[in-house]
Order: C-alpha cells, then sequence, then structure tokens
C-alpha cells in the first residue's frame, strides 16, 4: 500500500491514522460485531460504540474493482429481469428469488407495501 502515516501531524496521533491516495479502493470483507467494537472502543478510549460501525477492508487495485462493479451491475440488472415479469403478473415474490434469479414469469403475485417485496411464490 501507498498509505503514509500522518502521526507527527495529527491532533490524535494515538489513533495511528494513514492517508490513502486519491483512487485507492478497498473491498469490505465484513463487519465488526459487538465483541471487536468493543476491543476497538477500549483501545481509544471510547466508552460507547453503539453508534459505531466498523468495517474490516481490504486494498484492492482499479482492474478489481472495475470487475467487481461490472459483476455487481449485471446481477442488478439480472435482478431487475426476474422481478419484472412478476411484477406485472401481480403476486409477491420474496427478494431472495429475486437476486438468485429463481423468479420465473409464472403463476406469481407480486405485492409492494412500503417499498418492500412481501409474500411468496405461487405455483
Amino acid at each position: 500500500s501507498m498509505a503514509k502515516h500522518i502521526k507527527l501531524f495529527s491532533a490524535f496521533p494515538e489513533e495511528e491514522e494513514v492517508l490513502f491516495p486519491f483512487n485507492t479502493f478497498f473491498l469490505v470483507k465484513s463487519k465488526l460485531g459487538h465483541n471487536a467494537k468493543k476491543f476497538v472502543g477500549e483501545r481509544f478510549g471510547e466508552r460507547d460504540m453503539t453508534n459505531i460501525d466498523i468495517y474490516d477492508l481490504v486494498e484492492i487495485t482499479e482492474a478489481q474493482a472495475r470487475e467487481l462493479a461490472q459483476r455487481s451491475e449485471k446481477r442488478l440488472q439480472e435482478a431487475q429481469r426476474n422481478l419484472l415479469p412478476a411484477i406485472r403478473k401481480g403476486g409477491t415474490v420474496p427478494v431472495q428469488h429475486v437476486l438468485s434469479g429463481e423468479v420465473q414469469a409464472g403463476p406469481q403475485r407480486q405485492e409492494v407495501r412500503g417499498g418492500a417485496l412481501r409474500g411468496a411464490r405461487h405455483d
């Protein structure tokens, strides 16, 4: 990584901050759970970590970031293609079926309430 330590210039040197160059890309590996947040909070003297989220990141190349973005776009387009026939039929379809491509243009009913998809596939 090309990150530069800025401890000498920081108002909070104990945080061991670093700066990354422009166009540095990261992939979120996971969101830290309660115990990890508690550990980090204790290390930095922060008692209440309730409203703070901490993520485990890995640096990736620009090419990897572009590939991931393209794959995500393809999945979104596929989900939209799978959902439209269900909406037209007027039934309900669980979101996981839409994202996994399990939705077929058959006897289904789609119900949207408050922006959420509800219900199940009907055969």
